[in-house]
């Protein structure tokens, strides 16, 4: 499971004909700071899992010089090579993903993978403001901010900078107090400035939309439903 949440580089060849290799040779991951190390394993490649919307590295060989270059198509994704780093972008749009290697005209060889959507993000609220102790008494013309966001799983950011980028676009939020909605509730866009609070209340903070934006800066709605409820005593 963990593997499935790390950052997997293909080696499409190592030291033979994809024909001949029934099963991966790799994988390659790269870690935070950049280092490549290999994985031993030997599992089918059904087993790896890539993203949708997201620009998955695998890494490929450098010709030899008795060999022509691979030639990559993909159907259910596009893909581009990054030829100075031996990575091949592949970026799914469909759920099933098959990736074919070619010599001239000749096939080498394909591998057939899964992609599904990228985890969903936790979702975080921080306060700030004058509401420091339960015996203040806030004056009308003070406020404290609340501000949401929408936090990327940790694996999925450290592998996926350029696909991480969550954000909370508007949530909603109610005032209760003993048991009863006050005024009337107020939609916000990632941050809120809210007054008139007395100790025992309560703020309700619903979701309404969460986004991300991925390696193309395509903006992308995600499917998160959360309630967020904020007493008084942790404000």
């Amino acid at each position: 499971m963990q593997l499935r949440r790390l950052l997997l580089l293909w080696c499409l060849l190592a030291g033979g004909e994809l024909a001949a290799q029934p099963r991966l040779a790799g994988p390659w991951r790269v870690d935070s700071n950049g280092g490549r190390h290999r994985v031993p394993w030997t599992i089918p490649s059904r087993a790896i899992t890539l993203f949708l919307a997201c620009e998955n590295p695998l890494l490929v060989p450098a010709p030899s010089a008795r060999q022509a270059a691979l030639r990559f198509t993909a159907t259910g994704a596009t893909l581009r090579l990054d030829a100075p780093e031996h990575l091949l972008l592949l970026a799914p749009f469909k759920s099933v993903v098959v990736l074919r290697a070619y010599r001239g005209q000749q096939l080498v060889g394909q591998r057939t993978f899964h992609a599904v959507l990228p985890p969903l993000p936790a979702i975080a609220t921080f306060t700030s403001g004058p509401f420091s102790s339960t015996d203040y008494k806030p004056s009308p013309d003070q406020h404290f901010t609340l501000t949401v966001r929408a936090i990327p799983a940790a694996p999925f950011a450290a592998f996926f900078p350029l696909d991480a980028r969550y954000r909370v676009a508007r949530f909603r939020t109610t005032l209760r107090r003993a048991g009863q909605v006050v005024g009337t509730p107020a939609l916000w866009q990632r941050e809120a400035r809210l007054a008139d609070l007395t100790p025992g209340d309560e703020l309700q903070v619903d979701m309404l939309q969460v986004q991300r934006q991925n390696f193309q800066a395509a903006v992308q709605e995600v499917p998160v439903q959360k309630q967020v409820v904020i007493p008084y005593d942790r404000w």
